[in-house]
C-alpha cells in the first residue's frame, strides 16, 4: 500500500494518534454532545448570573451566554484539558507533544 491510503485508513493516523482508544481522535458524536452539554451549561449560568433576560432580551444581555461559554471553555481548557462538556464526554485537549496545554 502507498503511504496516502496508509494515512487514509483512519482518522488521526496523519497525526501519529493510535485508532482507537486513549489518545485517538474523538467521534463527531461525542464533541457534539460535549458541544451541547457547554452550551447548555452556559445558558444556566449566564440566567443564574444575569437573569432571565440573556434567554429573551437583545442588547448587551444577548450576548452574556457567549461570553460565559468562551470564559467556561478557555479556564477548563487550560486548567484540566477540556471544557465541562468535554471531561463528561471523556475528550481531552492535548498537544501532540505531550506537553501541558497552560495559557498560551
Amino acid at each position: 500500500m502507498n503511504s496516502q491510503a496508509d494515512a487514509a485508513d483512519y482518522p488521526g493516523a496523519s497525526l501519529g494518534l493510535p485508532a482507537a482508544g486513549p489518545g485517538s481522535l474523538a467521534t463527531w458524536r461525542a464533541r457534539i454532545a460535549a458541544l451541547l452539554v457547554d452550551w447548555g451549561t452556559s445558558m444556566i449560568l449566564a440566567t443564574f448570573a444575569f437573569g432571565i433576560g440573556v434567554l429573551r432580551d437583545g442588547g448587551w444581555r444577548a450576548w452574556m451566554i457567549l461570553a460565559v461559554f468562551f470564559v467556561q471553555t478557555s479556564v477548563m481548557g487550560a486548567l484540566v484539558g477540556g471544557s465541562f462538556g468535554q471531561v463528561l464526554a471523556r475528550i481531552a485537549i492535548v498537544r501532540l507533544d505531550r506537553r501541558p496545554l497552560g495559557w498560551g
